[in-house]
């Protein structure tokens, strides 16, 4: 194998030769005794194969060469094929895949080794087939074990671990994370030592792995880890020793469960001075030591920190209502839903009474601010259910942020107070800040957030189109299509995107601007047909739009219900989305494609290398935005333009130009070979009436095909 690897690894980087590449296959192939092949990348189609490989597939090598990998049964599926491929073109290393390749009554199970080469212009993939049945056997039953297992510790009450060699976590259980405070991708990252204390971990991990492991299991010992608040746990510990299929010693798990009962009185009260024993959170003193330690770190990195204090409005009326008891099922129901709904990096305490209080460190500190309070505001917007009772309680949030509102924790906790008696009074839930400035701009963009939900259902949002051009070699040029912009029309006038899609994306509303968008344009472009302009509409999607499952189905349904050809239209999607190893992305650009629709790659750079992975899932043009048109004009780089408009064609990808500004932008595009243009040079966004005087006095469509 190793020698087979040696192979791969040096195909590649091989020039685009067709006689260079006939000796690398010569080369590669000679006296290998396992089945080897080079295919296209575009479908799959053979161009070598060795005897071996003919042998393996029953047919013969001219036979093979006018089929490709699916025809043989090699990949079942033709999508999970072509991202074995992209993942090789994207990581320039060679790769493995396993296959099973069911001949006659016999299934047996191969592993292709592969890595990218370029043919003449071309980009294939050279690869050699491992016979594996006997190991794969082994492993499925060993893989049957492991996950039944598996079921049995990540539902057990115990601390479930499993540590290579080096000590490092290499799996845990849900009781594990949360008894230590961490999630499981953090703890994953961690070895037993970063939660040991180091003489527990010399004492007890080093001397189990170096005289004990053979042995397979060691006594009950009780341990000391350190939880992610660098508080202590007082744990009862069993090893055992973990083996390969060599029954060779290569780790430890271990099962832990507390024993808190057995703490000494010290530590108890230690843990009592810094927890509140109702809702379990950190109490007052364990905040104001937070705090310290935060203040501490921010003054060194010169950032900003926060305190939010959130008071239960009259809390009092509810033990007075309904008893005591029922008043702390409350206090232990608002912390578990408050808890929950918080990032791992804030840190929720137990301030006093029906307080509490959250300390906030990421950055920028506002925003993470504004997203506390918007979570908030919605969880008490909705009555709580506390056992058979719902309970509308509402909330006073205050604020403070260090160094602006206090030097030290105890003068930042003194302002958050003071500030909150200016909405004592307040019936409904409500906030402040200690700084009336800050508090004006918060309550300005909640203001907006709310403003903006509404303007869906109130029609204030509207679509404008800008068009797009063909300009001809003697200088003409002709309206092919147009692009819609969201606007949001207020009395201030109209907000382009720019003013509200990053609100609308923190508030999870992208998606359904763009849906509004979409039907407002279809019904536009309907307009436009009945008046004989036959353009091609382009329309903008959200990477929250191509991450919606249901959004290609409902596009070409809705196209479909408004009798709109699938060829008029096309999906501008954002280069760096589309760029993104994620299954539901790819799986709208190759329905919406599949159907007929067109799909651009928005905001294109100069980054050619995963072309063809995009073109693969039916990206058919690219657009180079406003803004690597203006790096192009610093940089006097419109060479690289016209390389990238070569690359294009090359490819049958149709190359557009967004964000032409001025004249002498026009002239340079021009030169470099770029036929498509739009921007504000042309023309500014228009109303779709407007759009169609435009079309009618200016400029004379070119038929769609």
């Amino acid at each position: 194998m190793g020698k087979i690897r040696d192979k791969l690894l040096g195909v590649l980087g091989i020039e685009s030769s067709k006689k260079r590449m006939e000796r690398v296959a010569a080369l590669f192939f000679e006296g290998c005794p396992l089945p080897a092949c080079i295919t296209k990348t575009s479908d799959g189609s053979f161009i070598a194969v060795n005897d071996a490989f003919t042998k393996l597939a029953e047919s013969g090598e001219d036979e093979l060469l006018k089929i490709g990998t699916i025809e043989i049964g090699l990949w079942r599926d033709n999508q999970a094929r072509l991202e074995f491929v992209d993942n090789i073109y994207k990581s320039g290393q060679s790769a493995k895949f396993v296959i099973n390749l069911k001949k006659q009554d016999e299934s047996r199970y191969y592993e292709i080794h592969s890595a990218p080469i370029v043919i003449d212009m071309e980009q294939a993939v050279i690869s050699c087939l491992v016979d594996i049945t006997e190991e794969k056997t082994r492993a499925d039953r060993r893989e049957w074990i492991v996950k039944r297992f598996a079921e049995f510790r990540g539902a057990a009450s115990d601390c479930y671990f499993c540590c290579d060699a080096n000590g490092r976590f290499t799996r845990v259980n849900a009781a594990l994370c949360m008894l230590l405070g961490y999630s499981k991708s953090e703890l994953l990252a961690l070895s037993i030592g970063n939660t040991l204390s180091l003489a527990h971990y010399k004492r007890d991990i080093e001397t189990f792995c170096n005289q004990n492991a053979d042995l397979g299991y060691a006594e009950p010992i009780e341990q000391e880890w350190i939880k992610k608040d660098k508080t202590a746990a007082q744990m009862e510990v069993s090893l055992f020793a973990s083996k390969d299929e060599n029954e060779k010693p290569n780790g430890f798990w271990g099962v832990a469960r507390e024993i808190r009962p057995r703490v000494s009185g010290d530590d108890q009260r230690k843990y009592d001075s810094y927890y509140d024993r109702l809702t379990e959170l950190p109490n007052r003193a364990w905040l104001k030591e937070r705090l310290r330690r935060m203040i501490k770190r921010s003054r060194i990195a010169k950032e900003k920190i926060a305190i939010v204090i959130i008071d239960i409005s009259r809390f009092r009326l509810v033990n007075d209502a309904y008893g005591y008891r029922f008043g702390d099922a409350t206090l232990k129901e608002v912390a578990n839903i408050m808890d929950s709904a918080l990032r791992s990096t804030d840190l929720l305490a137990r301030y006093d009474g029906g307080k509490f209080a959250i300390a906030v460190g990421s950055q920028p500190i506002r925003r993470s601010v504004l997203s506390v309070i918007r979570r908030f505001m919605g969880i008490f917007d909705k009555p709580i259910l506390i056992e058979d009772k719902k309970l509308k309680l509402s909330i006073r949030i205050g604020v403070g942020v260090f160094p602006d509102d206090g030097e030290d924790a105890q003068l930042l906790i003194k302002s958050v107070e003071d500030s909150m008696k200016k909405i004592a009074s307040k019936e409904e839930s409500a906030f402040c800040f200690v700084s009336d400035e800050l508090n004006a701009k918060i309550h300005d963009r909640l203001e907006l957030e709310k403003a903006l939900l509404n303007a869906l259902s109130t029609n204030e949002i509207v679509a404008r189109y800008q068009p797009i051009n063909e300009f001809l070699s003697g200088g003409d040029s002709r309206l092919i299509g147009v692009e819609a912009f969201a606007r949001w029309r207020r009395s201030g006038g109209e907000l382009p995107p720019n003013r509200f899609m990053d609100v609308a994306k923190e508030l999870g509303a992208a998606t359904d601007i763009d849906r509004k968008i979409y039907e407002i344009a279809l019904n536009d472009l309907a307009m436009w047909i009945k008046n004989d302009l036959r353009v091609k509409l382009t329309v903008n999607l959200s990477k929250s739009a191509l991450e919606d499952a249901s959004f290609a189905k409902w596009a070409i349904s809705l196209a479909k219900s408004k009798q709109i050809e699938p060829k008029l239209i096309c999906f501008d999607a954002r280069y760096g989305s589309l760029l993104e190893d994620a299954h539901t992305i790819y799986k709208t650009v190759s329905d919406l494609c599949a159907a007929g629709f067109s799909v651009c790659a928005d905001d294109f750079g100069e980054e050619t290398l995963f072309l063809s992975k995009l073109k693969k899932v039916g990206i058919n043009a690219v657009k180079i935005a406003p803004k690597r048109l203006r790096l192009i004009k610093e940089n006097e780089g419109f060479n690289s333009l016209q390389s990238i408009e070569i690359a294009m064609r090359s490819m049958g990808l149709e190359l557009g130009v967004a964000g032409v500004e001025n004249e002498w932008l026009d002239r340079k595009v021009g030169e470099a070979g770029a036929m498509i243009r739009q921007g504000f040079f042309y023309a500014e966004a228009m109303s779709a009436e407007e759009i169609l005087k435009y079309a009618q006095e200016k400029h004379s469509a070119r038929e769609i095909k």
